[in-house]
């Protein structure tokens, strides 16, 4: 049975590896230091996001072949909300997908909804083994 602290764990752990993960993308990208997160060291959203898979991985009695599916879906709306409460709430914009094909409000594209689906099943097939 899990309890609070085991998503709080997930929850930190998740944010941490996303913000290591995300700053080490745009780092490639743009080829300098670039953090696109509110809080040092720590992204919300991929913390937020590792919670749901998991939730996704023991609770949802689908192959796992479609909890990726799913979860890829799930994350692409964490992405599209998210952003839509940053730039309602916040007035910002921590990231900027204009250049991609089928990109909504810059929001959401094609592109990194593919990179969700690759890195959801890479996170699907590690969470099997350790937990």
């Amino acid at each position: 049975m899990t309890t609070p602290f085991y998503y709080l764990y997930i929850f930190i752990f998740g944010g941490f590896l996303g913000w290591i993960l995300d700053t080490g993308f745009r780092f490639y990208a743009d080829k300098r230091y670039a953090p696109g997160t509110l809080i040092p060291f720590f992204s919300i959203i991929y913390g937020v996001g590792a919670v749901v898979l998991d939730v996704v991985f023991v609770y949802t009695p689908l192959p796992a072949v479609l909890q990726v599916l799913f979860g890829a879906i799930l994350a692409v709306l964490l992405e599209l909300v998210s952003g839509l409460v940053m730039l309602a709430v916040l007035k910002r914009r921590l990231w900027r997908y204009r250049g991609g094909r089928f990109n909504y409000r810059g929001l959401i594209d094609l592109e990194h909804s593919i990179y969700w689906l690759l890195l959801i099943a890479a996170y699907r097939v590690v969470y099997h083994f350790f937990m």
